[in-house]
């Protein structure tokens, strides 16, 4: 078997070879491909918003086997991201991308590494590691089931778990509380599906969420039919199935209720919640993954350009 070679993309091919690898790694999975290609857009800045990034790819042959993101966060904390791994017979390449990421944050003061955020923990953090038969999720992050049991190989640890649960919208909710509208920053890859429905506070502006159309979802009953110009019209009529909690700020128990209400006034059937007020078991379960520097350094068998 060939060896495994790491090397810092920048310009031209090789970076356009980095920012498809996951989209050509998705096998047309429901709703991935529309997640994956905004990944694509927010990579064309290659930094994230608050520093630099170094993006590696690993080849083995020559042919990108898998890649991720090195980078820092606001605290200086080191994090990696955009992941896409081949298959799960690429554990050395994993191995071998962790190590690099480990070199470039160390260089760079960082003694911890957490991910996948590509950039943040508002755009699709975390590895999926239940549910990855579901249909891709917007807000969400979608891979192959191997992911996590590579990572943890590696030598990472889990560093937190989210939980989600499909919750019906309801009309009339019980324990709902009176909201009212709130300007949100809304992430890039949803900002033209906004529904300014999903964007509530309680009236006293103390607590708020906030949820999206589940537009990657929603593109499994359109993209077939009439392409580019089927979704527009779907756009417009904002005839999403679901929404998705994207952010949560004050009582779960009472914000999720009171936006189910919402959600179901505004003609949505279901809403994907980080709370569920029962005992069912989440339909997705992402994982984040955090490791010290210095002990994935340890890793001599890496050869880099």
């Amino acid at each position: 078997m060939f060896p495994v070679i790491v090397e810092e993309v920048g310009k031209g091919l090789p970076w356009r070879e980095f920012a498809d690898l996951a989209v050509a790694l998705s096998a047309g999975h429901p709703g991935a491909d529309w997640l994956l290609a905004g990944q694509r857009r927010r990579l064309r800045a290659h930094l994230p918003p608050f520093g630099e990034a170094g993006l590696l790819l690993a080849r083995r042959g020559g042919r990108p086997v898998a890649r991720l993101s090195a980078h820092r966060q606001a605290d200086g904390d080191g994090s990696f991201g955009f992941l896409a791994i081949e298959g799960p017979g690429d554990g050395d390449a994993v191995r071998a991308l962790l190590a690099a990421a480990a070199r470039w944050l160390a260089e760079r003061g960082s003694e911890t590494v957490t991910g996948p955020l590509s950039w943040t923990a508002a755009e699709e953090a975390g590895v999926l590691v239940e549910g990855n038969d579901e249909p891709a999720a917007t807000g969400r992050a979608w891979n192959p089931p191997w992911y996590g049991a590579l990572l943890e190989a590696a030598g990472l640890a889990v560093a937190d778990e989210q939980c989600s649960y499909r919750l019906e919208a309801q009309e009339v909710g019980a324990d709902s509380v009176p909201l009212t509208p709130k300007e949100y920053v809304v992430p890039e890859d949803v900002g033209p599906f906004v529904d300014p429905a999903l964007l509530l506070a309680t009236l006293d502006g103390e607590a708020s969420v906030m949820a999206v159309p589940d537009v990657a979802g929603g593109l499994g009953s359109v993209a077939g039919r009439g392409g580019a110009w089927s979704m527009a019209k779907h756009a417009r009529r904002r005839a999403w199935n679901g929404c998705v909690v994207t952010a949560l700020d004050g009582p779960e128990s009472i914000l999720v209720p009171a936006l189910c209400a919402a959600a179901g006034r505004a003609g949505y059937r279901w809403v994907l919640s980080p709370w569920a007020p029962d005992g069912r078991p989440p339909v997705m379960r992402h994982r984040l993954y955090r490791a010290q520097v210095a002990a994935l350094l340890g890793d001599r068998g890496v050869q880099a350009n």
